[in-house]
């Protein structure tokens, strides 16, 4: 029996679902988060795993100030270099401390210090890929990892022999609604117009709420919209008639709110575009330009697939081609054809994958 886990990285949605169903077993090991407080050097944002995990229940959330590689040097950036070696330190010591049984990783630069301090303790990792395509720590944590676990079958060529399994990206289970008392909830039980939600991921996306914001005119003719505009950009939730803007979507009720929603117009990140698939809904993509290994613009390439997309290229985007991306997805028939491997990627039971493959490799 499992006593202590440790889990990490930087894709924190699919950890929440691991950890959601690690916490369901009748004998659930202690779990420890190493994760970051803030989103990045030199922000006070703070991070969407620190605000889901801190004063869990079975969670300790544990501070690790690790280092990335730069894209370009600043002066964040060179403090960002110096703190790899601290990362790996801090992550030596911890685990040391600890003691777990196993590592399970979600990629992203605060996973690699663990990963490799893990290996030189003997104790096993496995690696979970949410994208199309192997981010750069999960290359490094690859080569130190006993198993990876990936959401697209593409992705297994990319791995060392026999390490790779295809899993999908896990969701979470449970599906809470907001309180009655919330303004979401009180917005949609209220609405007399198919719900459009509208979101730039966690951080929100300045760029697409400017362009919501003159295009809101016409949008509200035809919908009740509920708009996730980020921490940066709203102090309050807001409601104007048929229009709701909240900072934050709690992932307590993120899935309610999919389930919920006519059309949604969002970024291309695998979380969202793999729920999609999941959950049959139509959407409008906007791919962040040069995302990491073109990931976003491969995801929405995927959802487009199944005919459940319309893909917006940042560098078009005005409130006049929003409107007629959003009249296009939202004429789209729903009827989507999943590749062979789809059903074995289901991302309803890849918490349960993983989970299971962690014990596997635990010590």
């Amino acid at each position: 029996m499992l006593k202590k886990i440790i889990i990490t990285g930087g894709h924190a949605t699919p950890a929440l679902a691991v950890i959601e169903k690690i916490k369901s077993e009748r004998s659930a090991p202690k779990i420890f988060y190493f994760g970051r407080k803030y989103v990045f050097d030199g922000s006070k944002k703070i991070s969407f795993e620190y605000q889901q995990l801190t004063g869990q229940d079975q969670v300790s959330f544990i501070t690790i100030n690790a280092g990335r590689l730069p894209r370009q040097l600043n002066g964040y950036s060179i403090i960002s270099l110096l703190k790899i070696p601290l990362g790996f330190f801090q992550s030596f010591c911890w685990l040391a401390k600890i003691n777990p049984a196993v590592i399970v990783s979600f990629g992203g630069y605060l996973s690699t210090p663990v990963v490799i301090a893990g290996w030189f303790l003997g104790i096993p990792s496995i690696s979970h890929e949410q994208t199309g395509s192997l981010g750069l720590a999960n290359k490094i944590n690859s080569f130190f990892s006993k198993k990876v676990a990936v959401s697209f079958p593409e992705v297994l060529d990319q791995i060392p022999a026999k390490k790779g399994v295809l899993t999908g990206n896990p969701i979470g289970r449970e599906k809470f609604s907001p309180s009655r008392k919330e303004a979401i909830f009180k917005f949609i039980s209220e609405a007399k117009k198919p719900i459009l939600f509208i979101t730039g991921g966690k951080s929100g996306s300045k760029t697409i709420n400017l362009t919501v914001r003159q295009a809101l005119p016409k949008l509200k003719k035809n919908f009740a919209i509920i708009h996730q505009v980020g921490v940066d950009d709203c102090p309050t939730p807001q409601e104007r008639g048929r229009y709701l803007r909240v900072r934050f979507i709690e992932a307590s009720y993120f899935d309610w709110l999919l389930f919920r929603s006519h059309l949604i117009v969002s970024r291309s990140g695998a979380n969202i575009v793999l729920r999609l698939a999941f959950f049959k809904k139509r959407a409008v993509l906007i791919p962040i330009p040069n995302s990491s290994g073109d990931e976003q613009n491969k995801n929405a390439k995927f959802l487009k697939g199944l005919n459940l997309a319309v893909v917006l290229k940042q560098d078009r985007l005005n409130q006049e081609s929003l409107i007629e991306a959003i009249r296009q997805a939202f004429l789209l028939k729903i009827s989507p054809k999943y590749p062979p491997w789809w059903s074995e990627a289901d991302p309803a039971r890849a918490a349960g994958k993983i989970w299971r493959l962690a014990k596997e490799v635990a010590r």
